[in-house]
């Protein structure tokens, strides 16, 4: 299963995180905004995932070892 990451958390963001989170390939394991409350909210739209919150997207990419973003 590959491991995935979404930098941006509005509009194209969460379409992504839609598609990784239907599909049986890959996890939505990180996402990444500037803004804390756009990760909150994000975070809420997909409560059966596990996602770590990062404001910095270097940050997400070194601890995450992600195969997509």
């Amino acid at each position: 299963m590959y491991k995935a990451g979404v930098i941006g958390c509005r509009g194209i963001g969460v379409q992504h995180a839609t598609g990784i989170t239907g599909s049986d390939k890959a996890r939505l394991a990180a996402a990444c905004d500037l803004d804390q409350n756009m990760l909150d909210e994000f975070s809420t739209r997909f409560p059966d995932e596990e996602v770590v919150q990062y404001q910095n997207h270097r940050e997400m990419i070194e601890k995450e070892q992600l195969d997509i973003v």
